[in-house]
């Protein structure tokens, strides 16, 4: 009896998953308005600093080298150091978001460098928990739930800290965001535990062998998901790095009026990761994303001709951006299943190229802008998600017979 009443009294003092889960989309919703925000007010950061915006896209491409650290971070994770190695990223986002603000140009580099490490280290840790205690049929609705938060940085984070750069310039947006990152952060790795709802996903495995919902039916090959995970964030970073430079030099929008765009867009990526929630489990997330891959081409077809009408160009956007964060955010439960034993790892392997992936972009924005304008990159981009977009295809056409016989469509 008292070992009963002992166990009962541990398990009401665990989270359930449902809480962590919560906790984890403000987090990242503090982590994702810090990233997303300076490509908004590119222009604006790089009149500050005293340089141009192709100084800047490139500073923020190396930022999205934090990535290659991960496969390090991902050690400390996978043997039981989830909660510690949260905490330790978002403390270091949060002072590197700070240090941006003092030293010039070197201080704003070397303090992006060190937050692209630390906000890849707080999406790597929450991502490992959701792959070890969320059964894989009902994972993609708690990925999409998490990933509602770029929604939300675009819908309520960046609007807001338009308004401050509107009043109190460039720097007010990376002391604001500084504080929420260490917070919550903290707060997550504190309810970053075995939830009291459930036992992790391989020893439900091991108690319910023949259960239809722990693994995916057909898993794609490797190879197919590692090339998806370097052509889609390529095409949408070469599009976002300098999308908010053009609307604000050609079609002449205000700070204001790109805060109203972000809104627009946040609609739209709410709109796709509720499409997502709703629709991943059932139809299968490798299904999902290559429809909403090759749904990403027509708008982008369209920007080739690059319209002067604000409200047109915001309209694509709008459309470009549902049809992003649905081909993304599918495919991220798929990632989760490549090594069930070692899921940080596998996870920081993607990570690893998508930051990879996105730094490439980064840079290659700035270029292609230079040289081109916003007409050759949207050509560049729809090229790149038509091939993403093959990717996915031909790796579900290559799944072998055997692979057929699991009940869970991936």
């Amino acid at each position: 009896m008292q070992n009963t009443t002992a166990r009962l009294a541990h398990l009401s003092d665990r989270p359930t998953t449902a809480t962590t889960i919560g906790v984890f989309t403000a987090a990242r919703l503090a982590g994702n308005t810090f990233l997303r925000f300076p490509y908004v007010f590119v222009t604006a950061i790089a009149a500050g600093l005293g340089t141009d915006v192709r100084v800047v896209t490139a500073i923020l491409g190396l930022r999205e080298l934090g990535g290659l650290a991960t496969p390090a971070l991902s050690r400390a994770i996978d043997r039981g150091h989830l909660p510690r190695t949260l905490a330790i990223a978002g403390a270091v986002t949060g002072m590197a978001s700070v240090g941006a603000v003092v030293g010039g140009l070197w201080g704003f580099t070397i303090a992006l460098a060190v937050s692209g490490v630390g906000k890849m280290g707080i999406d790597l840790a929450q991502n490992a928990w959701i792959g070890h205690h969320v059964p894989f049929a009902r994972r993609a609705r708690a990925t999409a739930t998490v990933e509602l938060s770029w929604a939300l940085a675009f819908l309520a984070g960046v609007p807001v800290l338009a308004l401050a750069v509107g009043r109190w310039g460039w720097r007010a947006p990376f002391l604001i965001v500084a504080p929420f990152l260490v917070g919550l952060t903290a707060w997550g790795a504190r309810v970053a535990r075995p939830p009291s709802d459930a036992a992790p996903v391989d020893q439900q495995r091991a108690d319910a062998p023949a259960a239809d919902d722990h693994a995916p039916r057909r898993p794609l090959p490797r190879w197919s998901i590692w090339i998806y995970c370097f052509l889609q964030p390529f095409a949408v970073m070469i599009v976002f790095a300098v999308n908010g430079d053009w609307l604000a030099t050609s079609l002449h929008l205000s700070e204001s009026a790109l805060g109203v765009a972000a809104i627009a867009m946040g609609i739209a990526e709410v709109a796709g990761t509720t499409l997502t929630m709703v629709a991943a489990d059932r139809t299968g997330p490798a299904r999902m994303s290559t429809w909403a891959m090759a749904a990403c081409v027509p708008p982008l077809a369209i920007l080739v001709s690059t319209p002067t009408n604000a409200v047109v160009a915001v309209g694509l956007f709008v459309i470009l951006d549902l049809a992003i964060e649905c081909s993304f955010v599918a495919v991220l439960p798929l990632v989760s299943e490549l090594d069930p034993d070692n899921r940080a790892r596998a996870i920081s392997h993607a990570f690893v190229i998508i930051a990879g992936s996105r730094a490439i972009g980064s840079v290659a924005a700035g270029w292609i802008y230079g040289a081109g304008g916003f007409a050759a990159i949207s050509v560049v981009a729809a090229v790149v998600a038509a091939a993403a977009t093959a990717a996915l295809i031909a790796g579900r056409a290559s799944r072998r017979p055997r692979d057929r016989r699991r009940t869970t469509p991936a």
